[in-house]
């Protein structure tokens, strides 16, 4: 199965938008926030769909100016029956700690804004 890269910031060495490499799909910038509007709200875009059924996980950057809207989207995942990975700075760690805890969601520590976290993880994951 294929993993899935979401992020409303950019990533480092990616253009925003829907791209894969490898066993990897990537949603990065506003355009990956667009997809999520419509996923939270019952409105998903066919292709964003598609790539869901084709991955078995799901790498979330928890954007701090976004979380609340981060975390309906990655509940939304678990009701999808993903396994979400939180991608995460350390600013509102004690809540974002609560979330993952409460939900089952394994965390992976990253700098404020999770470009070079995310873009590594992709590539730890492409292949």
């Amino acid at each position: 199965m294929k993993k899935l890269f979401i992020s409303v910031n950019e990533i480092v060495h990616m253009r925003p938008g829907r791209e894969e490499r490898g066993n990897a799909i990537v949603y990065s910038g506003d355009p990956a926030f667009e997809q999520l509007e419509s996923f939270c709200a019952d409105r998903p875009q066919a292709g964003f769909l598609s790539d869901l059924s084709l991955v078995d996980e799901v790498y979330f950057y928890a954007a701090t100016s976004a979380l609340q809207f981060c975390k309906r989207a990655m509940l939304k995942f678990l009701e999808h029956e993903k396994k979400v990975i939180m991608v995460a700075c350390d600013c509102y760690q004690d809540e974002k700690d609560k979330f993952a805890e409460k939900n089952g969601i394994k965390q992976v520590w990253s700098e404020c804004g999770g470009q070079q976290t995310m873009s590594d993880q992709i590539s730890l994951h492409a292949k």
